[in-house]
């Protein structure tokens, strides 16, 4: 039987089956039946093209070097096949691209003749024998491998990234002749193991064959036949498949994961420019913020703190009606600052600036605090807040104690402004499994169910904006953002036309307060009235004015408004020599030249920075020990840090209670050294 089938190698047939002849031996090789149980042997349900070759023929017969690229397509240095006989063998980098028209010489890695065992791995090599096995005695199809008699391997080209090897292999033992696990582990070895994938070949045809030779199983049976070197015969299967589909098909799924890539590629560089403009526009509105804060805060000081001394003016005491004038300039003034300060949280929120420092606290001092400052609120509007029942025991939770406060006591304020003549209002807690809930119970009309979606909305007041009612409806907005970075929790019951109960729930700390350290500890019990608005300027400042007298104090500030202030505030209490600079440079002259024993030092100041100037001050022996305290309106708390870390002994921040700033002053004009920050809370 004759037939012609691709991957077909030379071979002659006989009426009784296979027949070879090499170097003056003659075997008869075994018919379809020994075909069929060396497929089985193999494992091999099926394929297309099944040729038995025999083993002993040449390279040149077989047409190996001058057809197929022979790969060791196996995954161990065990899984091979036997050859016998000389052969040539190539071996390509599996990771250069396969593309027609650019292929290269091939190059031979080694020539030998050797016996080497090798096991079938082809994954092609899995469809059975029936129907598609044939017997055939042809040359391969020249036709399809676009070759002839005449064509080099040179002219045929090979794979990209062929391996070139050198020198001889063998050993003494063997009289120097090549011995099969010497060549393959060379060639593994070289070669960086075993590649892996398609053993391929581009035909002139334009056609992709998919080669592989794989090593023969030996056929049990009576018949075998004999080599020339007395041997019995081996039997080694070779495949060849048309993939030219596939590869065809590996090329679009290449060309449109490329497209892919680059696609995601210029999405990343989109998304990359996105985060880019939002860091860029997130750093304007901080610089924004800063510099509004700024220049929102100077003059609120003048008109503060005019305020305040007005008020407590003895020498030139002011008439009542006078005095419910500057009441009036005071409360709105108050109003104004908290205003501003409830415009820069909701944007530092949102630009996700706002950071807070959570530490275990009995809240007790500071909801006290807050019910106080709710009473004298609701003086004026026939409101009634419920004393706060204080109890020590109560356990301690994890706050921000500055953020806490504002969230009580914008909770509380809400409570008076909304609620009825004659109504109250009640702060009272309770332990809710491992929460401390705080609740604040108004009397007020409620809120309409149609409008409770809207209640944590920004500049949402829910129908009061024609009303007489201060606010500008983002204090919940702020504290519901508050109470979450707080982990903490915020929600509302109400009925209408009976009033309303909103509480927070904060979880209760693992720790007591003598766990923590002593900053934190100072942090935790450390906090005023004062620290949120002016504080009662009736009141007296809490120093010994007697100690040492004069005082001589430098003021470095460009703002006359702030400095007529500050002379003002100090002509109050005597016993002070009050000299100014408005620049830095002019401040650390006159400070070095005469040193005081106190320095105001505004941060925002023309030429040198109020932290230059401190920074050269330290670096004089003259001035190093004078306590320098910062004046600013720069309330970004960190930094107002910054600044504390740099040196300052303290940091008022504009507008300033006069009582706290006054204080402050004295403080350090009575003490030695520069102890611990203190200051207004940002």
């Amino acid at each position: 039987m004759r037939g012609h089938v691709p991957g077909a190698v030379n071979t002659r047939y006989g009426r009784d089956g296979w027949r070879i002849k090499r170097q003056g031996v003659s075997g008869m090789l075994p018919p379809m039946a020994a075909l069929e149980k060396l497929v089985g042997n193999l494992g091999i349900d099926n394929t297309t093209h099944v040729v038995i070759l025999p083993g002993g023929y040449s390279a040149g017969e077989m047409g190996v070097a001058t057809r197929i690229y022979w790969s060791l397509k196996v995954v161990g240095h065990d899984d091979v096949s036997i050859l016998d006989g000389g052969m040539s063998a190539y071996a390509t980098d599996k990771s250069a691209p396969l593309k027609p028209g650019m292929v290269t010489p091939a190059r031979k890695i080694f020539k030998a003749k050797f016996q080497a065992q090798h096991i079938a791995t082809a994954a092609d090599v899995k469809a059975g024998i029936k129907g598609d096995t044939r017997m055939v005695d042809s040359r391969p199809n020249d036709q399809y491998l676009g070759i002839n008699k005449s064509s080099s391997v040179a002219r045929r080209g090979t794979l990209p990234g062929a391996v070139n090897l050198h020198g001889k292999w063998g050993t003494e033992d063997d009289g120097g002749k090549f011995r099969s696990a010497d060549v393959l582990k060379k060639l593994f070895d070289t070669v960086g193991g075993v590649p892996k994938g398609d053993t391929i070949m581009f035909c002139n045809t334009g056609h992709w064959a998919s080669l592989g030779w794989f090593v023969q199983r030996e056929i049990l049976g009576n018949k075998k036949a004999r080599m020339y070197d007395g041997s019995m015969a081996d039997w080694s299967v070779g495949i060849r498949t048309d993939i030219t589909d596939r590869k065809n098909y590996e090329t679009e799924l290449a060309r449109h994961r490329d497209k892919l890539q680059d696609m995601v590629d210029d999405q990343t560089q989109d998304l990359i420019a996105a985060r880019d403009e939002s860091e860029r526009a997130n750093a304007a509105k901080s610089e924004f913020l800063s510099s509004m804060s700024h220049e929102l805060r100077t003059p609120l000081n003048a008109i503060l703190g005019f305020s305040q001394l007005l008020k407590v003016n003895t020498s030139e005491p002011l008439s009542a009606k006078q005095q419910k004038s500057v009441s009036q300039i005071l409360t709105n003034g108050e109003l104004l600052l908290g205003l501003i300060e409830e415009i820069l949280d909701l944007s530092k929120i949102e630009t996700g600036q706002l950071e807070l420092s959570l530490m275990p606290v009995q809240p007790d001092v500071i909801l006290n605090e807050c019910v106080s400052m709710a009473q004298a609120m609701a003086g004026g509007r026939d409101v009634v807040v419920s004393e706060f029942a204080m109890e020590p025991s109560r356990p301690q939770i994890l706050i921000d104690p500055t953020r806490f406060k504002q969230v009580i006591l914008n909770l509380l304020s809400n409570a008076v402004k909304y609620n009825r003549a004659g109504g109250t209002v009640d702060l009272n807690c309770e332990i809710r499994d491992d929460a401390l809930r705080i609740k604040v119970v108004d009397t007020g009309p409620g809120i309409p169910e149609d409008r409770q979606q809207e209640l944590f909305q920004p500049f949402q007041r829910l129908g009061r904006e024609s009303s007489d009612i201060e606010g500008t409806g983002i204090g919940l907005t702020i504290t519901k953002h508050l109470v979450e970075l707080m982990s903490g929790d915020l929600g509302f019951i109400t009925e209408p036309g009976a009033g309303s109960t909103f509480w927070v729930e904060f979880p209760v700390a693992g720790a007591h307060l003598s766990d923590i350290s002593d900053t934190a500890k100072a942090n935790a019990v450390k906090v005023s009235a004062s620290d949120q608005g002016i504080a009662d300027p009736n009141s007296q400042p809490n120093f010994d004015t007697n100690s040492k007298a004069p005082f001589s104090i430098l003021y470095i500030e460009d703002n006359a408004a702030n400095l007529a202030l500050m002379s003002a505030m100090l002509d109050e209490y005597g016993k002070i020599d009050l000299s100014h600079a408005h620049t830095g440079e002019i401040g650390v002259e006159n400070a070095i030249a005469t040193p005081p024993d106190l320095i105001l030092m505004d941060i925002n100041l023309p030429g040198i920075s109020g932290i230059e100037a401190l920074h050269r001050l330290r670096e004089n022996d003259a001035t190093a020990d004078v306590p320098v305290i910062a004046v600013s309106a720069d309330a970004i708390p960190d930094h107002v840090d910054a600044a504390m870390k740099m040196g300052f002994y303290g940091y008022l921040i504009k507008p300033f209670d006069v009582r706290v700033a006054i204080d402050l002053i004295f403080e350090a004009l009575n003490s030695p050294k520069a102890p611990a920050a203190r200051g207004q809370t940002p």
